[in-house]
């Protein structure tokens, strides 16, 4: 099948191609983050709370807080446009130069 071309990762043979891109608007991506807080916050209460162990309800559903915030943080890193605009904060701003500059001996 090769042409003599170079080769290209993700030729037409590709079974990705096919899947659509999802697209979260700001609200469907608060409820996430929503949803991960509240199952974090089951598992810590049956955990502390209730002396609840790892083979509990409350542990297995506190399991699914650390999937949901990191999709939450991928699909938001992900999103079109500047990331200044988005978090004009970041990087901050140190009142001396970063990395420390050390004097030669």
């Amino acid at each position: 099948m090769n042409d003599g071309g170079p080769s290209r990762i993700g030729a037409s043979s590709c079974a990705f191609k096919s899947l659509p891109l999802l697209r979260l608007n700001d609200g469907q991506l608060e409820a996430l983050k929503w949803l991960a807080l509240v199952s974090m916050l089951v598992d810590h209460f049956g955990r502390y709370a209730f002396g609840l162990g790892t083979d509990s309800w409350a542990f297995a559903i506190g399991r699914l807080a650390f999937p949901l915030f990191a999709f939450v943080l991928a699909s938001n890193l992900a999103r079109p446009g500047e990331r200044v605009e988005r978090a004009p904060w970041w990087p901050p701003k140190l009142p001396h130069p970063w990395p420390p500059q050390i004097p030669p001996p």
